[in-house]
């Protein structure tokens, strides 16, 4: 990718293994990117009140706040930081509760790979 003003994402995932995953394919993919990881949706929240990302990479399944509360929380406080969905879970009825969200931009199923980054990233 070009030098651009660096990206930021956030990574908000309960599993240490699968952020530091995504953190490497994004790095790999370009590594002008800043990324920051949170295992729990309640702490991405507190860092966004002072922080925003260009994108937030949110799972959907994480235990105390789930990845549908934490979109909740984000219509509530007038978050407008876009989110892909980035989820293990193949339910249409995810996919389409997901997309229900302004913020959302894209549902992706686990695991992370260049080519749905290519495809985010193509109009940047």
């Amino acid at each position: 990718m070009s030098e651009k003003n660096s990206m930021k994402i956030f990574l908000v995932d309960d599993e240490e293994i699968t952020n530091y995953i995504n953190k490497e394919v994004i790095r790999i993919y370009d590594s002008s990117m800043e990324t920051r990881e949170f295992l729990k949706g309640q702490e991405a929240l507190e860092i966004l009140e002072s922080d925003q990302p260009d994108y937030i990479f949110l799972d959907l399944m994480m235990p105390e706040m789930n990845g549908f509360q934490f979109l909740e929380e984000l219509k509530n406080r007038n978050i407008n930081a876009p989110v892909v969905v980035l989820s293990s879970s193949t339910s249409p009825d995810d996919k389409e509760r997901a997309s229900n969200y302004k913020n959302v931009v894209t549902f992706f199923s686990k695991p992370l790979n260049a080519q749905y980054l290519k495809s985010l990233f193509a109009g940047a």
